[in-house]
């Protein structure tokens, strides 16, 4: 009779742990100081972020100063997880949430320091039903290759193996064994410009959701493409595969299918195009489902970047000549997104010598030039030094007498979201009929409208040139007369042309055909 008692015991504890589905494949976990909250009531969840882009070539360090932390705004990372929360009747307790621009390797203290508070409020939070977090994927510090599995892995060991963790990430990412073992889901934007990034840390709450309510069994498997590549998913081939990955989603046990683009200028072994499938429990379809996605993409190398790239002096005469206007430039190789300073003046002077006028640079990071501009008034002209700051790959800084069109210490913008993001002190000043926006903050500009609210008129530009790769795309596309991507002297060069020492190899297109062995 007592062993009859027993086993029954021992079956439902084992029904129980398959139920919640989120137990047991999680490596050993150094502590378990709480398990799931089973109180009555709503379920509890802990969130938080903490994210940036390592670029290792970079001639400048991340520190504490450069990371923004997102208490207090409107919108934003945590206003998503709150109306999450909400549409489930979950509660959720916020630890910190920062963000810093893409740039070199971040300082160790920097990353113990942010990683340290995240971890000190969520054991204050404690029992929590689950922990879902906001992450880039490719951040590195010093004596950390791999900050996102380190910082996974250290939740893992504070709540223990039975709660889920979740968290949405950027597809430019270092996909690691550590990270994959350390969460449950991983749910990285599927769009390159980065459109979806909202509806993708929703999925990454609602999924780890579901898995702390045992409604999924959630199996992460994994496909290495061995290449490197860029991957502009608003355009063919890689469109057709990106709608094929969303049509498979939420049928026959498949969960989500995530692209991992790997970000080309971290030198580190897990650098690199990866597969992920996550299914409810099924490991073997979920490995074929990968593999099947991974063999098209590397069918597809070579032809999923930019339609054409140009060379910098080929671009002056086609920015003169063309009538698609405005033409939008893409300055590939000097762009803030991707960690490079966004101080060079290739295309100022280029634009100068050809006399391409009624233009903008939007914009150019020169603190010491936005810094003279504040002490002027609107209208004012005088002689200023203007980029070329950081070194070689910026070019030549360029002594110009310009006219001061704009200023202020301290400009605001606010986003479709409603959040009101501070840009920090700019200006603009003119030359010769071109419009260059000076930044202090090294930042991006992703949309024609932040320069419609500087009265730069966008719409009836001949040409403006963003310090960007891709990300601009979808932001100037409503106004867009033609797009040119160019590459000029820079940071960022065409990756078989940047020399790594870490990386796994073999990896196309270092190796003709990584799959050879």
């Amino acid at each position: 009779m007592k062993k009859s008692i027993v086993t029954s015991l021992v079956l439902i504890l084992a029904s129980f742990l398959w139920m919640t589905g989120c137990t047991g494949n999680k490596g050993d976990a150094s502590s378990t100081e709480s398990g799931p909250d089973t109180s009555k009531g709503p379920k509890k969840a802990f969130v938080a972020g903490l994210s940036t882009e390592t670029n290792m070539f970079a001639p400048f360090p991340t520190d504490l100063s450069d990371f923004e932390r997102e208490e207090g705004k409107r919108g934003g990372i945590t206003s998503l997880f709150n109306q999450a929360a909400e549409q489930r009747g979950w509660n959720i307790v916020s630890g910190l949430i920062a963000g810093a621009p893409p740039a070199g390797v971040t300082t160790r203290s920097t990353y113990e320091t942010l990683k340290g508070e995240i971890l000190a409020g969520l054991k204050s939070a404690l029992p929590v039903d689950m922990v879902v977090l906001a992450l880039h994927g490719a951040m590195v510090a010093q004596g950390y290759d791999d900050c996102e599995g380190d910082f996974l892995q250290s939740i893992r060991n504070i709540v223990g193996k039975d709660v889920p963790i979740g968290a949405g990430l950027d597809p430019h990412a270092h996909l690691s064994e550590t990270m994959v073992n350390a969460a449950d889901i991983l749910v990285f934007y599927k769009e390159w410009p980065h459109i979806d990034a909202a509806n993708t840390y929703k999925t990454a709450f609602n999924l780890t959701a579901d898995c702390a309510e045992g409604k999924i069994k959630p199996h992460i498997a994994i496909w290495d493409c061995r290449m490197i590549a860029v991957y502009h998913t608003l355009e063919e081939p890689t469109k057709g595969l990106i709608d094929d990955m969303k049509a498979a989603e939420g049928k026959d046990g498949i969960i989500s299918v995530s692209l991992i683009h790997g970000f080309p200028y971290g030198d580190v072994p897990d650098m690199g195009t990866k597969f992920l499938v996550i299914t409810d429990n099924l490991p073997e379809k979920g490995a074929e489902l990968a593999e099947q996605f991974g063999r098209r993409l590397f069918a597809m190398r070579g032809k999923t970047g930019a339609r054409q790239t140009l060379q910098l002096e080929e671009s002056f005469p086609i920015m003169a000549k063309s009538k698609e206007v405005p033409v939008i430039v893409a300055d590939i190789a000097d762009m803030p997104g991707g960690g490079s300073p966004g101080d060079s003046t290739f295309f100022l002077k280029g634009m100068l010598d050809h006399g391409i006028d009624n233009s903008v640079i939007a914009g150019l990071w020169d603190p010491g030039a936005v810094a003279i501009a504040l002490k002027l008034d609107v209208g004012d002209k005088l002689m200023m030094r203007i980029g070329g700051k950081t070194g070689p790959m910026s070019g030549d800084p360029l002594d110009l007498e310009v006219e001061v069109l704009f200023k202020s210490e301290d400009w605001k913008m606010t986003q479709d979201s409603g959040e009101e993001r501070s840009y920090g002190a700019i200006a603009v000043v003119r030359v010769k009929g071109i419009d260059i926006l000076l930044t202090k903050k090294r930042f991006p500009v992703y949309d024609y409208r932040l320069l419609e609210q500087l009265n730069l008129d966008p719409r009836n530009k001949r040409v403006i040139v963003v310090k960007s790769m891709n990300n601009f795309y979808a932001g100037f596309e409503p106004i867009m007369g033609s797009v040119l991507y160019v590459w000029s002297p820079g940071l960022w060069i065409p990756v078989v042309e940047r020399q790594f020492k870490r990386i796994k190899r073999p990896k196309w297109p270092f190796d003709e055909n990584p799959f050879e062995n």
